[in-house]
């Protein structure tokens, strides 16, 4: 089955080969009265009667790539707390050092530090014993001698160290209190789909970008569709084009990830093309990462068909955001046609149709209507 598209001024010298068309379509379905093609109209998108192909031009190349520029200068964002500072929570354990009291602190490096300054002060006593950290329980709290049960979940390190000063204050002259987290247990964003090592990825006081985090995953594998990452956080999602970052340097995508996300990173089966009529290699063609035009798609596709192919008729069909079907028509006789045609851009889901000459329509035509009327004369014989 050819698909052609027949531009508005080569409409009368088709009208042979549309009657052709119609007489072999009638003689088809009466040799074949059992075979019959139902169109899925549900699935096919409203198409204006009047719907006209847009001829490419180099202000239209130029409308297009500007179009192009300003939709990956979009900066996807999702509304969250103060992701930059890391808030403590349940699970999480710290590790508290006071001076000159080590039955307080917690841990080997913080008993053998207070020990060095209590003999550098001159105060007498033996090597103190260490201490575990100390874990957030479930109610948000941490346990220390004296001080009791301090609030630490939702708070900044400095915030609790603050806290736990305060409450030292009541039974400890000027109380030196350091704190550190030493296990980042209460924090995680998820990461699924074409990664090495897809599962959770902690977060820790260094602030976790999309790139940081793919990057503990093992990275993306070769199939994963990097401009398509989708991050969901609290039931809302965006789409990041993580190619943008790779190929511009646009930072803006490299979102910064919060606890409990969800990043996706889904294959690269949806970014086709197809290049089908009177080419090489006509079938649908994975898109590569960056910049795809429409002549590098023909290229892929083993270019025109030099026998068969008419090079004035080449077309490029896309939906619009709005799902309008817009028809583009190159003339590539030109070879200025051709810098066109480098410079003009594919997306997903194009499809480009290279028209058959007239010669090889009607020539198709004869062949399959002609052994029909030799059947018929056959058979026509044998009954008379």
């Amino acid at each position: 089955m050819n698909f052609v598209l027949v531009p508005e001024g080569a409409r009368t010298r088709w009208t042979t080969c549309a009657a052709l068309v119609a007489v072999l379509a009638l003689t088809s379905c009466a040799l074949s009265p059992g075979l019959a093609v139902h169109a899925r109209t549900e699935l096919m998108p409203h198409v204006d009667a009047n719907l006209r192909a847009i001829p490419v031009t180099a202000e239209l190349v130029a409308q297009l790539r500007d179009e192009r520029v300003q939709r990956a200068e979009v900066v996807p964002t999702l509304a969250g707390s103060d992701a930059a500072s890391y808030h403590l929570g349940v699970q999480d354990r710290l590790h508290i050092s006071v001076w000159n009291h080590p039955d307080l602190g917690s841990g080997q490096q913080g008993a053998a530090s207070t020990f060095a300054g209590s003999q550098a002060s001159g105060l007498a006593g033996g090597m103190p014993t260490s201490a575990p950290d100390r874990l957030i329980d479930d109610t948000g709290t941490v346990y220390v001698p004296l001080a009791g049960h301090v609030r630490a979940a939702g708070l900044t390190v400095p915030e609790f160290r603050e806290r736990l000063t305060t409450a030292l204050a009541r039974y400890i002259h000027d109380p030196q209190v350091e704190v550190q987290v030493s296990d980042y247990r209460s924090q995680r964003v998820f990461i699924a789909g074409q990664v090495r090592a897809p599962g959770a990825v902690p977060i820790n006081s260094v602030p976790l970008h999309l790139t940081d985090a793919l990057a503990q995953t093992g990275g993306a594998l070769v199939d994963a569709d990097l401009a398509n990452v989708r991050v969901t956080r609290a039931g809302k999602s965006v789409v990041v084009n993580l190619d943008r970052l790779y190929y511009s340097g646009a930072q803006g995508a490299n979102l910064l990830l919060e606890h409990g996300d969800v990043v996706t990173v889904p294959d690269r089966q949806s970014q086709k093309i197809y290049v089908l009529g009177e080419v090489n290699q006509p079938r649908s063609y994975v898109m590569r990462r960056g910049e795809v035009t429409l002549a590098e798609a023909l290229a892929d596709a083993g270019g025109p068909n030099t026998t068969a192919a008419s090079t004035a008729h080449i077309y490029l069909l896309r939906l619009d955001d709005a799902g309008k079907p817009l028809v583009y028509h190159l003339d590539a006789r030109e070879p200025a046609s051709l810098l066109l045609a480098e410079a003009m851009p594919m997306q997903a889901g194009d499809l480009v149709v290279v028209n058959p000459t007239p010669i090889s329509l009607v020539s198709r035509l004869v062949n399959q209507f002609f052994p029909v009327l030799s059947e018929t004369a056959l058979i026509r014989s044998l009954t008379h």
